[in-house]
Order: C-alpha cells, then sequence, then structure tokens
C-alpha cells in the first residue's frame, strides 16, 4: 500500500508539472521516484496500476465549486500555523527563541536564515577582534603608543589600551622640567619673575607679567577649544577629539592625542570602510552616526545571496493541496503539503543529530541542515569562531598570549593551567608605581624643593606627574639659595645659583658656589696650560722657550694666525734652489731665493746654471762657465 501511495503521489506530481504548477519541483519528484524504487513494495503490478489510474483520473479531474471555494478560502487552509521557515515548532537558536532576519553572531553583526524547517543558521558573523571583543582594535597589541612613546598597547575588555605610559610634564612634553611653569624664580641679579614653558621640553625664568608661552598678555583657547583653562598642559575634548594644550611660539595650540575614527565618529568600527563583510559579498560602509553598516551583504532567509521567488513560512498551494513555502537550497523555495518532506526539505528521514542541538568540542555550536546535500537529508555541527582558543580551551580570551598585562605593562599574558584562560605572570603590581602612583620615574621626590619657595607634591589631576605648589606656611623657614640672603643651612648667598670662577691671575681665590657654601674658585693665570679669553697662547711651563712668550702672547719672529703662534718665515718653492716668504703684517709676501743648488748660482733674483753653451766656428759644440770672482761668464771653449 506504500508503494501505491508514493505512486500516486508521483503521477499527480508529474500532471502538475506537466500544467506548469510549481508546487513542487522536478527534482523533488526525482526524490520522491528514487524513494519509490527503493522502497521494496510487494503489491501486486495489477493492483498498483489500478490504484494508479484511480489516483490519476482523481487528481485530473475538473474543480467542483466546492473544491474552488476550499482552495482560495484563506481563512482556514487546513495548514496548521507555520513558523518564518515553514514549520510547526518554535524557532529558536541557541536556546533563545529567535526568526529568521534575527542578529547573530559574537558582534551581533550575522544574521539567521531558515536551515530547513525548524532550525535556523547564522550568516555573515564576524570573528571576534584580538582581544576577544567585536571590532576593530585602537592599536597593534605589543606595539608603543602614549604621548610620549614608552607606553604599550594591551589587550583589556575586548579592546587595546594603552598601558605605561608616562604623563606628560606641565609644558605637555616629555622631559622632566627643572623648574615648574607658574611658580615664582629668581631673575638674574636677583630680582623676582615667574617660570614659563619654551615649547613642550623645557621652562625658563622670565620676567613678571609674562604668560605660561612667554608671550604679553593673556594667553587664547585655540580655535573650536572651549571649557578649560588656557595654559599648557591642559586637557581638551572636542567632539571624538582629545589632546592637550602645548605652547607654539608665545601662543597655545592645540596638540590632539585621540581623534575621529575613519567615519567621522567616537567608537571603535565593527570593520574598515571599503572592507568586505556580510555573507553575500557586502562592504562595511560609514553611516550618518559615524559607524559602519555592511551594505550589500545580507543573505536570502534560506542563507543564499539570489533573490527568493518566495518567502519560506508563507502558505501556498501545493497541486490543490493545502502547502506551506520552505527552503530546499540556499536559493531556492518549494511549496510542499506539511508532513511531506523532512525538516530539512529533503525526503527520508535526516541523519545525524537533531535540528538546533548543541554540538562542536566545546558545545559552541548548533546543529544545522547541511546545505552541501543535495538530498537535504543530512545535519552538521555550525560553530560561529573556531572552537579551541589559542590556549586550547574553548573561551573567548582576553587577550594574546605573549602581549603586555599588569602594572604599567609590565606583565606577559599566559595560558593557565587549565587551558581555559589566560594569567598575567611577572606583574610587579604597587611596586611598579612611582610615589605618585605612575609608571615614569620622577624627576625629584615629593617634598623636595622647587621654585623660589615651593615643595614638589603629585599632581592631583594627573596620575604619576609631580606638581610645584607653595607651601601654606613655613615658607620663611625654607632657605633659598640665590636671593641674596644668607638663610639658615647657608655660609653665603651672593644673589644666585653659580659658582664664580677667581680674578685672573689671582693663583687661588674663595667664592660663594651653587649651594650657597664657600668653596675655593678654579683660578686661571698665565702659565696654568689653559688657554685663557684673554691670552694669546699657553704653553704652561714651556713659555718662553718658542713660539709662545712668557706673557703668553707670542715670541718675537711669530705672529697671531687662526688663534696660534705661527713664524713670520716660512718656506717656498724656488727653481733649482731653496726660497722663503716673510710675514709683512697682514700676509706674506712674494718668494725669494735663499740659496741656489751647487751647480747654479744667484743671478736676477733667480737660480742660473754655472755652465752654459756658446757657439765657435768650427766646432761642433762649445760653453762658458761661471767665475764667481768676476761676476760674470767666461770665454767660450771648444
Amino acid at each position: 500500500m506504500l508503494r501505491r501511495l508514493r505512486l500516486s503521489l508521483l503521477a499527480s506530481c508529474l500532471l502538475l508539472v506537466a500544467s506548469g504548477c510549481e508546487g513542487l519541483s522536478v527534482d523533488t519528484v526525482k526524490r520522491v521516484a528514487a524513494d519509490v524504487a527503493g522502497s521494496g513494495d510487494t503489491g501486486t503490478a495489477a493492483e498498483d496500476t489500478a490504484d494508479d489510474i484511480a489516483d490519476t483520473a482523481a487528481d485530473t479531474a475538473p474543480d467542483t465549486a466546492a473544491d474552488t471555494a476550499a482552495d482560495t478560502d484563506t481563512s482556514d487552509t487546513g495548514v496548521a500555523a507555520a513558523n518564518g521557515c515553514g514549520g510547526t515548532e518554535p524557532l529558536a537558536y541557541r536556546g533563545a527563541a529567535a526568526n529568521p532576519g534575527d542578529a547573530c553572531g559574537l558582534c551581533g553583526d550575522g544574521e539567521l536564515f531558515c536551515s530547513g524547517t525548524s532550525g535556523l543558521s547564522c550568516a555573515g558573523a564576524s570573528l571576534p577582534n584580538a582581544c576577544g571583543g567585536c571590532g576593530l582594535v585602537e592599536g597593534e597589541i605589543g606595539t608603543a603608543c602614549g604621548l610620549c612613546g614608552d607606553g604599550v598597547w594591551a589587550c583589556g575588555a575586548g579592546q587595546a589600551e594603552c598601558v605605561g605610559d608616562r604623563p606628560w610634564n606641565a609644558c605637555a612634553g616629555c622631559a622632566p622640567l627643572a623648574e615648574e611653569p607658574g611658580t615664582e624664580c629668581l631673575l638674574v641679579g636677583g630680582a623676582t619673575g615667574l617660570v614659563v614653558c619654551v615649547g613642550r621640553e623645557s621652562s625658563v625664568c622670565a620676567s613678571l607679567g609674562t604668560n605660561a608661552c612667554g608671550g604679553q598678555g593673556e594667553l587664547a583657547l585655540p580655535a573650536g577649544v572651549t571649557g578649560v583653562l588656557a595654559r599648557p598642559g591642559v586637557r581638551y575634548e572636542v567632539g571624538c577629539v582629545r589632546g592637550v594644550l602645548v605652547c607654539n611660539g608665545e601662543e597655545l595650540e592645540a596638540l590632539p592625542i585621540e581623534g575621529e575614527n575613519a567615519c567621522g565618529g567616537c567608537d571603535p568600527l565593527a570593520g574598515t570602510p571599503g572592507g568586505a563583510c556580510g555573507a553575500c559579498g557586502g562592504v562595511w560602509t560609514c553611516d550618518v552616526d559615524g559607524g559602519v553598516r555592511c551594505v550589500g551583504g545580507a543573505a536570502n532567509a534560506c542563507g543564499g545571496c539570489a533573490a527568493l521567488t518566495s518567502e519560506p513560512g508563507l502558505q501556498c498551494d501545493a497541486g490543490g493541496n493545502a502547502g506551506i513555502t520552505i527552503c530546499i537550497s540556499l536559493e531556492e523555495t518549494a511549496c510542499v503539503v506539511p508532513g511531506s518532506t523532512n525538516a530539512c526539505g529533503g525526503l527520508g528521514s535526516l541523519t545525524g543529530a537533531a535540528l538546533g542541538a548543541t554540538c562542536g568540542p566545546c558545545s559552541d555550536g548548533v546543529v544545522v541542515c547541511d546545505a552541501a546535500d543535495p538530498r537535504r537529508r543530512s545535519t552538521l555541527c555550525e560553530t560561529v569562531s573556531s572552537s579551541a582558543n589559542a590556549c586550547g580551551g574553548c573561551g573567548l580570551l582576553d587577550g594574546l598570549p605573549g602581549s603586555a598585562c599588569g602594572t604599567c605593562g609590565l606583565g606577559l599574558l599566559a595560558c593557565n593551567a587549565t587551558d581555559d584562560g589566560l594569567d598575567c605572570t611577572g606583574n610587579p603590581g604597587a611596586a611598579a608605581l612611582n610615589a605618585c602612583g605612575g609608571c615614569s620615574t620622577l624627576a625629584a621626590a615629593p617634598g623636595d624643593l622647587c621654585g623660589r619657595c615651593g615643595l614638589w607634591g603629585c599632581d592631583p589631576e594627573v596620575v604619576g606627574r609631580l606638581r610645584c605648589d607653595e607651601p601654606a606656611a613655613g615658607c620663611a623657614s625654607i632657605a633659598v639659595c640665590g636671593n641674596a640672603t644668607v638663610e639658615s643651612g647657608e655660609a653665603c648667598d651672593d644673589g644666585n645659583s653659580v659658582t664664580e670662577e677667581c680674578l685672573y691671575g689671582e693663583r687661588a681665590c674663595s667664592v660663594c658656589d651653587a649651594t650657597c657654601q664657600t668653596a675655593a674658585g678654579r683660578a686661571s693665570f698665565c702659565g696654568d696650560g689653559a688657554l685663557d679669553l684673554v691670552e694669546v697662547c699657553d704653553e704652561g711651563g714651556a713659555n718662553g722657550t718658542g713660539a709662545c712668550a712668557i706673557s703668553c702672547d707670542c715670541s718675537a719672529g711669530y705672529h697671531v694666525e687662526l688663534g696660534a703662534c705661527v713664524s713670520d718665515t716660512r718656506s717656498c718653492v724656488i727653481a733649482n734652489g731653496t726660497g722663503s716668504e716673510s710675514w709683512t703684517g697682514s700676509a706674506y709676501g712674494s718668494c725669494t731665493v735663499s740659496s741656489c743648488n751647487a751647480t747654479y748660482h744667484l743671478a736676477s733674483g733667480a737660480c742660473a746654471a754655472n755652465v752654459i753653451s756658446c757657439s765657435v766656428a768650427n766646432a761642433t759644440a762649445a760653453t762658458q762657465t761661471w767665475n764667481s770672482g768676476t761676476s760674470s761668464y767666461g770665454s767660450c771653449t771648444a
């Protein structure tokens, strides 16, 4: 009987397909035929033929008026209420009620689609970022960060954060400042001044009335910056841009530290604008809110990328019978009689685990229909992300093994003993912090003297940074070297903090040094072997024996040239002899003959040969020889 029923269904389907009905696809009919062929029915051929004729006649008979009315009555089609995938059971995904088109995945950027009539699958979901969170990370984990470049990017709460970077100084620079801007100082001569910034990396004592950048008049905030004090080192925030005010010459300038994302927004982006997204070749595109959305990447309700002719879950006419539309592939739906297919849209029983069941080594997967199976009879386990993490466990890791962690970024993340998470190893804790709770080395200790009458203390506004504070009381009891007043602990105070030298020519002296204590000054005199500003030369004990005279001037026969004593006479090149040049007071004169070689004599300021050629009648060669006694050449002889 089962074989006859299937043959009857096959005959009806063939007629429906031949007449243009789209209720069942040809592929589905072929699958029915294949099932019938292997059913093992033992009915006789006569019985089968009779049943087939009766079934075919019934299927091809014209509808009665009652049949037509029943077919068009949408108030009661005889089909049980269908879910969004064409089944009768409530849809759920990972244990929660859901529908096709709902968001899915770790970051909620995937989209659920029908996996058969009673299951859902997730398409287009992003994988977690390098810190186990969602969206792009701000920096590359393990690389330098911070205004001064001495921090390191590390993972925290699914995103990258800069740890261990030092706070900038009061001028918004990175170098320690010897004096705190805004505090009183002493100018040369003992007048009271005010410490101001010179750029970002240094400060100087300037006259009272000078602003914090060394200019005149009040400082003005840079364009667009409001609501903060106009002074260097102050943080500001304009929209998504965060930065610090710095001196640029004698004016304030806004130095951005954190800016807008690539779409003009403030929050980390889910993806790179222009990058691929979604299940169907979408593109991350900036939206009006400064974020990104995936444009063109959404899958259809069956998980494919093509437009469907009919959406799953809709009621339809299955050859005169009340039908329901279901997915039979990623790109195709079909109208079937409820109960005529398995939950994946195929014929016959499903193999594998039940749809929607938990699966995978980490139990983080969901059993879905195998879209690659053309018969729609098998299931498989779908996981949104890789099951095993970098430690071999199942949970999402908040970071990468080997990356920085802990106080000041001095620890390292390592897999824990159970392989299900990370531990921060080697974290020094509070021992790594300076006296003000920061990570960098302080230029002074809290309580040390600063400014004219102040003490270094921890800045309450910036953790880890010093600030020079004027003490509320007891200032008079604090000795300040350089104020021209000898105070407790001082042996002298000559109005400055410089160690002077002895007067030139003094072999020894006593001075007031930079700490306001009496000390021996550096002596300078002619003969000490050190060249002083008033000396031309100083060869120490050799003075007076060479070019340098005992008075530290040049000796007779020498003159000063390029800061050294040089001889007034120097040699020069002469043909057939030697020559010399003499200093004229501003330059050397012309080269004159000093002596001639052995076979030459001096003649007219040059060296001439002692023997020269001459002519004698009937002789092939003749010479004349120089007579030094007569200062002339002799007769010509052959």
